[in-house]
């Protein structure tokens, strides 16, 4: 990863639990053709919320509305769930939270050669490092589905890790993130990160998260 890490970054949830975005991460690159920034901070690249004081189920309902969210200056549009808090962050990022699950885009410039080897020798030891307990579970590449530019592949890289510390009760939980790399136009790369807790089955929401991401 060739992004600059700075554990400076605090979101909390609007419903009173805090959420610690551990090792946020202060991004310095750019999206190619974007506009000045319009908001300061970032998103943490591993998307990993802390434990919360109280332990809800964690599942997006089947009811759940949908809502878009459109950033100009990195470009590109996303669904997140009506009532999540939305903090938008420097170079096109975002940090889309609930109580225990988070929705986190970075825009990044598109590294050369193989996406795959980039996720993995140059992002996953940045994860390692940075991640408390971080174990891949899985790692492939998947059809587009217009989502990214030319049709070309999406890395889907799947990891387990350990929350940060709720700041008010200390604990911990255990936390799955799916984290997608997408190329984009203009040599542009989103890397859109999924997390919820272990256990939790969010697997039609993420997907449609994933699915509703366009860029503009």
């Amino acid at each position: 990863m060739n992004q600059n890490f700075q554990p400076n970054h605090l979101f909390r949830s609007t419903r009173g639990l805090a959420f610690v975005l551990a090792a946020a991460l202060a991004l310095t690159v750019s999206a190619c053709g974007g506009a000045s920034p319009s908001a300061s901070g970032a998103a943490h690249p591993a998307g990993q919320p802390t434990a919360a004081e109280v332990s809800p189920a964690g599942d997006v309902p089947d009811n759940a509305v949908f809502v878009n969210y459109q950033n100009a200056e990195g470009g590109y549009t996303i669904q997140y769930v009506e009532g999540w808090t939305v903090t938008p962050g420097s170079s096109g990022a975002v940090a889309i939270t609930d109580i225990d699950s988070a929705e986190l885009v970075e825009i990044r410039a598109l590294p050369p050669g193989d996406l795959t080897q980039y996720a993995t020798n140059t992002d996953e030891p940045q994860l390692q490092s940075q991640v408390t307990d971080y174990k891949r579970t899985d790692l492939k590449t998947m059809a587009a589905n217009n989502q990214a530019a030319n049709n070309q592949a999406i890395v889907e890289l799947t990891y387990s890790s350990t929350s940060a510390p709720d700041p008010v009760t200390n604990k911990t939980r255990a936390v799955i993130s799916q984290r997608y790399y997408i190329p984009g136009p203009n040599n542009r790369l989103a890397v859109l990160t999924l997390t919820t807790p272990n256990g939790v089955d969010n697997v039609d929401a993420f997907r449609q998260m994933l699915e509703s991401f366009s860029w503009q």
